[in-house]
C-alpha cells in the first residue's frame, strides 16, 4: 500500500472515530436527559433513550449497506468512470459512436475539450461516490475534493468478466478462507 493510500485510510479512520465520538456525546447527552426524565416520569424514559439508539443504529446500518452495495456489488463509481471515459472519447472525436448521448450526457459541461480524460473520469467518479450531481461538487471544500480524488483514483476504469460476472479490472475471486490466510500471511511479514 502506498504512503498516499495509507494516509487516506488513516484520514478516513480518524473521521470515523470522530463520528463515533460525536455519536457517543449525543448518546451521553440523551442518556443524561433520559435520567432526568426518568426521575420525573418513572420508567417511561427508558423507551425514549432506547428508541433514539435504535434510530441511530438503523440509520448507520442503512448507510453502510447502501455504500457497500453501491461500491462493491453494483460498482457504481467504476461504471460512472467508464461512462465518463466513453463520453469524453466520443466528444473529443477519439472514438466513433452512433449516439454519444448514451454515455452519461450530464457530464457534457465537464467533458469539454479543456478537461483531460483523467479529470473527466475523476469528477464522474467523485459525483458517484458522494451521490451528488457534478454541479454540486463545487460546494465541497478543497480538502474534501482532494480526499475524494484520492478515493476516486483507487477505482479502475474498466470491468472484466469473471465466473461471478463482471468485476473491476485487477480484482479477483477468493474464498473467505483464502482471504483470511492472505491476511495472516501479510500480518506475519
Amino acid at each position: 500500500m502506498s504512503t498516499k493510500e495509507q494516509h487516506l485510510l488513516n484520514d478516513i479512520e480518524e473521521k470515523l472515530w470522530n463520528s463515533v465520538d460525536k455519536l457517543r456525546l449525543a448518546l451521553d447527552a440523551a442518556e443524561h436527559k433520559h435520567n432526568r426524565e426518568q426521575e420525573n416520569n418513572g420508567e417511561e424514559g427508558n423507551l425514549k433513550i432506547s428508541s433514539v439508539g435504535s434510530v441511530i443504529d438503523q440509520s448507520l446500518e442503512q448507510d453502510t449497506q447502501t455504500i457497500l452495495k453501491s461500491w462493491f456489488v453494483e460498482f457504481e463509481p467504476i461504471r460512472a468512470k467508464i461512462a465518463a471515459k466513453k463520453r469524453w472519447l466520443a466528444i473529443n472525436g477519439i472514438i466513433e459512436t452512433s449516439s454519444p448521448v448514451c454515455f452519461a450526457g450530464e457530464f457534457d459541461s465537464y467533458n469539454t475539450k479543456t478537461n483531460t480524460l483523467n479529470e473527466a473520469m475523476t469528477l464522474a467518479t467523485i459525483a458517484s461516490i458522494v451521490d451528488q450531481p457534478l454541479d454540486e461538487l463545487a460546494q465541497l471544500s478543497t480538502d474534501q475534493l482532494e480526499q475524494l480524488k484520492t478515493v476516486a483514483d483507487l477505482f479502475p476504469d474498466e470491468l472484466m468478466e469473471s465466473e461471478l460476472g463482471e468485476i473491476p479490472a485487477g480484482w479477483g475471486n477468493q474464498t473467505v478462507e483464502g482471504l483470511i490466510e492472505s491476511l495472516i500471511t501479510s500480518i506475519a511479514k
